[in-house]
């Protein structure tokens, strides 16, 4: 799910988007796989960390250029993985810029939704 709306950042000024998926499903090798997507993130340029709190666990986390994140973790089961990411920090008024956002979506799902009574006079 990602969110369409500026947020604020975290300790003042300025605003940042955020987002994450969920991949359902067992996962066979769940250490390869987390492997992968770390060495992926590498290859990108981006500083990854990897770190497991308990047997089973696989949470990979890396700091993007200007200050973004992005983490994969699992569950214990190795049922799902979720990657989420969060932007750097943008210059701007954080609500300012979040109305815009919202009235933009309005008026997109506006222009893509049919009206409730369209078709039917």
């Amino acid at each position: 799910v990602d969110s369409p709306i500026a947020n604020r950042c975290i300790g003042g000024s300025g605003f940042n988007y955020n987002g994450g998926r969920l991949m359902q499903g067992p996962v066979e090798d769940p250490a390869g796989f987390a492997n992968a997507v770390a060495q992926s993130w590498r290859e990108r340029g981006f500083a990854v960390s990897q770190k497991s709190y308990v047997e089973g666990d696989f949470n990979v986390f890396a700091d993007m250029p200007g200050g973004g994140e992005l983490s994969l973790k699992n569950n214990d089961e190795n049922l799902w993985f979720r990657v989420t990411g969060t932007s750097g920090c943008y210059p701007g008024d954080s609500r300012d810029i979040g109305q815009n956002d919202l009235k933009e979506l309005r008026e997109k799902e506006a222009s893509v939704s049919p009206s409730p009574s369209e078709g039917t006079e």
